[in-house]
Formats: C-alpha cells, structure tokens, sequence
C-alpha cells in the first residue's frame, strides 16, 4: 500500500493534525524560535550530545529558555519527549523540562501558566512529574529514587482529561492526580543555581 503523505501512514486524512515541534539543538546558534531571560548564558555545547548549554552565570541566579509566552499546546491530550543532562552544585540546584509555564521561581509559574513538567530540586525534591493549574502545584516523585543528574536521560509526560503520566527511559515513574493544568502551555527548560559559585549549575539540552 502506497500513501501520499507520512502523516498519512498513521491517520485517517480527515483528522486534523495537533501543533507539534521537534527541536535537535544543533548547529552553533540557537533557534529564533526561543528566548530566555534571567542571568543566562547560551551556547551550543562543544561536546558529543552536548546540544544546548544552560546555566545561570550567577550564585543565586536562573536561566529560563522559553518559546517567549506562545502557548500552543492544549492542557489536555498533549505530550512531549525530551533528552537532557543536568549537573548540579556543591550547593543546590533546581531543574525544570517540558511544559514548565516560562519561569518558575518560588513554586508558581509565571503568569499563572498552567504546567506539567518533570522537576527536580537537588536540596528538596526528588524527580518529580509536577503539574500545576496556574496557582497551586502538585509534585509527584517517580518512583525508585531516580535522577536526571549526572547521565543524559529520555523523558517524556502525557496530559489527560484525569492525570499526567510521567516516564524515563522509557518506564512509567510517576502519575499526577492533583492541580492539573487547565490551559494552554509552552515548552521551556529552566535551570536555578541557589547558594553556590557562578557557572557551577548547568544542563545540556539537546532534543525536545
């Protein structure tokens, strides 16, 4: 059987197809496609799998890549996989990826955005699927004490009408039941280094 289209192979033509982006992080700039605020710095790393180097440049400080508040993905029946290596401090350092809301800080996300992310606080949460509805947030730790430090790791989360479901590597870790996000999301990456020398957190993200 031939087939006019690759989205063909796998839908009925008359489905319309969802908003969907894959981003490699390769090359030596990054995409107009993201913007970022905070103490950032921004490079493509030199490294095999490197992708795209985030770290604040301060003690005390975050980076926040971001699709500059355009939030195309609907709350319900949406997903994303991603792979990332994140290396902490000395101190304690806070990682957010996926549907984060922009920019994070004490908990909420910016502006009220509803998120469901994978989060992990190296002094106070585990790796966690974290979902929020734009005003109170909900953590939920995979289960087997995993980590998204010190490796390159492949995650991904799906939203549904009752739950988020939170994989690594393949292996469903985690489910959120409470605060689900009730509107429309973007895709961001947000890296926070608390209490620790400048450059000492960082991530490489390379493929969303």
């Amino acid at each position: 059987m031939t087939f006019n289209s690759v989205y063909e192979i796998t839908n009925n033509l008359s489905t319309i197809a969802g908003q969907h982006m894959i981003e490699y992080f390769t090359g030596n700039s990054i995409d107009d496609r993201w913007t970022w605020n905070g103490e950032f710095d921004s490079v493509m790393a030199d490294t095999v799998n490197g992708g795209l180097k985030i770290f604040p440049t301060t003690s005390g400080n975050i980076a926040t890549v971001y699709m500059n508040d355009i939030r195309q993905f609907n709350f319900v029946d949406s997903g994303f996989i991603t792979t990332i290596y994140c290396e902490g401090t000395a101190g304690r350092t806070d990682v957010s990826v996926g549907f984060t809301g922009g920019n994070e800080w004490s908990g909420i996300p910016y502006g009220s955005q509803s998120k469901c992310c994978f989060k992990q606080d190296t002094g106070a949460i585990a790796l966690s699927g974290s979902v929020s509805d734009g005003s109170s947030e909900t953590h939920t730790a995979l289960t087997g004490s995993l980590t998204m430090f010190a490796e390159f790791v492949n995650l991904k989360a799906t939203t549904h009408s009752t739950h988020c479901e939170f994989s690594r590597n393949g292996v469903l870790g985690a489910i959120g039941t409470a605060n689900l996000p009730d509107s429309k999301m973007q895709i961001g990456c947000e890296v926070r280094n608390i209490g620790a020398g400048a450059g000492g957190a960082y991530a490489y993200w390379n493929y969303v």
